[in-house]
């Protein structure tokens, strides 16, 4: 199945490597000047490049100051070329080396950790390497600590069925947000939100089975929304590369519903589907709005998906396998409720929470 390209987090590692800056008073300016060149060549999507120098520097200054940097910097590289299981590798080495003065590579590490096990294709211990980041969360880039880090575990809880848990860190995920949002400029908001809004939402699909794509569907009802406002953006970037997440998104679960041997089993996966298409249809900008390509084009593909779902759920004119309550509520005849320009779509209702401005 393809998968996802897990895309995590340039912004973790992107201001001026500021974030590495040892507060020590060590005089390296060609490491730090390596450091941040690596570092570069990912932002511009030049990873197999970004590798090859950050292998070549941890390989050749392991007493630097900037070995834990170049450790983490090839974790992240290995997650863009979807190497998994050595972007685990590099991460956990952080992890165990990392001491008490050196807790905010010990973070960075534990949140690389959770996209490389996803990678990996565990269920569990995605959300244990979350939970870790979140212990350390202060440790963290105010966006990924706040926002990132809650939505993900949000998430993994909605996947397995704790709505309760999920509901609290969504939450807290939506208040962070908005906390780290105030203390970013106007010039960089739209980069920033776009960026953000799109690691809030990453996920792989190389777990998705036809054992759990029930539980999958549970987990992205909570997320996706983040993907869909990151296309708002309208960033080259990062709503490019929330678009192409959906869009695989959705081809793996019309793939894994589509393979499905049993009628019956097929009927259930195909209700789910036009469910969760329903949810993001919440989200489609009204006519009177201003909608950007990536919106549009997500939109449109959302409708193919939705027709070749409804195909597989009523071939037969029977909707065999459903109660008469998923028959009703996925008939043809069912429109999306559509929000009034008044309203304001929500992910959840909670007093924490205000309007999101960004809709």
């Amino acid at each position: 199945m393809n998968r996802v390209l897990v895309l995590v987090c340039v912004g973790i590692f992107s201001s001026s490597c500021s974030l590495f800056t040892r507060k020590q008073n060590q005089n390296l300016p060609d490491d730090k000047m390596m450091i941040q060149e690596a570092y570069s060549l990912l932002e511009k999507g030049q990873n197999k490049q970004a590798l090859d120098a950050f292998r070549s520097f941890s390989e050749n200054n392991r007493s630097s100051v900037y070995y834990l940097e170049s450790r983490l910097g090839e974790a992240q590289a290995q997650i863009y070329l979807e190497n998994f299981e050595e972007a685990y590798n590099a991460a956990r080495d952080v992890s165990i080396i990392t001491t008490q003065d050196q807790l905010q590579f010990k973070a960075q590490a534990f949140y690389l950790l959770s996209f490389a096990l996803e990678g990996l294709g565990s269920d569990v211990k995605p959300l244990a390497a979350l939970l870790d980041a979140y212990r350390l969360k202060k440790e963290l880039p105010p966006q990924v600590g706040l926002a990132e880090v809650p939505a993900r575990i949000a998430g993994q809880y909605g996947r397995m069925g704790h709505e309760k848990e999920a509901h609290r860190f969504l939450a807290e995920s939506e208040k962070g947000l908005a906390e780290a949002l105030s203390k970013t400029s106007p010039a960089q908001s739209k980069e920033w939100l776009a960026r953000t809004y799109f690691q809030m939402g990453s996920v792989t699909t190389n777990q998705l089975s036809s054992d759990n794509f029930s539980s999958f569907v549970d987990g992205q009802r909570w997320v996706q929304v983040y993907l869909i406002k990151a296309l708002k953006q309208d960033h080259p970037l990062w709503s490019k590369k929330a678009l192409e997440s959906l869009q695989q998104v959705y081809r793996d679960l019309l793939k894994v519903m589509e393979l499905e041997q049993r009628r019956q089993d097929q009927y259930g996966k195909a209700s789910e589907l036009l469910e969760i298409i329903d949810q993001a249809d919440l989200y489609k900008p009204l006519s009177e709005h201003k909608v950007v390509s990536y919106e549009q084009d997500f939109f449109l593909f959302l409708k193919e998906i939705r027709r070749q779902g409804e195909r597989i759920l009523y071939e037969g004119g029977q909707g065999m396998g459903l109660t008469e309550a998923a028959q009703e509520r996925n008939s043809l005849k069912r429109m999306p409720r559509r929000p009034s320009p008044k309203e304001k779509p929500q992910v959840i209702q909670s007093n924490e929470i205000g309007e999101d401005p960004n809709l």
